[in-house]
């Protein structure tokens, strides 16, 4: 058995050194939703819940939770020549995003004359991480909805 722990420990080492470890994707927080979705998904709209903020400033998108833990990941299968998620909250909260796949990062605060977020675009194939944040690490629960209307 020690011979097969220090086995074990010397294959992960020689792995380290040549630069061979697997990394983990990041993976939703634990309570919060996964949405993969294409055109005419139903239920509509899709909803998510979860607390605000996190530890990381963001600039111009106030705090959230760390990169490797995003509050939502959204896997979209098959193009949307239109989508919307906005964000519903007792507080100012942001909608931060990133496709994974182009590295585009989009970041929206206040819409519509209010302090939530609403965005609203066509939206190719791709996973998306979404985090939403807040100014003052207020912590506030919120409902994000996923529309094709």
């Amino acid at each position: 058995m020690n011979a097969l722990k220090t086995s074990a420990t010397m294959l992960a080492g020689c792995l380290l050194s040549v630069g061979l470890v697997a990394t983990v994707a990041p993976q939703a927080r634990a309570d919060y939703e996964t949405f993969t979705i294409e055109p005419g998904f139903l239920p509509d709209p899709l909803i998510g819940t979860g607390i605000s903020g996190g530890g990381d400033l963001v600039e111009g998108c106030g705090y959230v939770a760390g990169v490797d833990s995003p509050d939502h990941i959204l896997y979209i299968d098959a193009h949307f020549d239109y989508l919307r998620l906005y964000v519903d909250s007792p507080g100012d909260v942001t909608l931060y995003m990133e496709n994974l796949d182009t590295g585009e990062i989009i970041c929206v605060d206040d819409s519509n004359g209010t302090l939530l977020p609403d965005f609203s675009s066509e939206w190719p194939v791709g996973t998306y991480y979404i985090w939403i944040g807040d100014f003052d690490q207020a912590g506030y629960p919120y409902e994000l909805y996923i529309t094709e209307f």
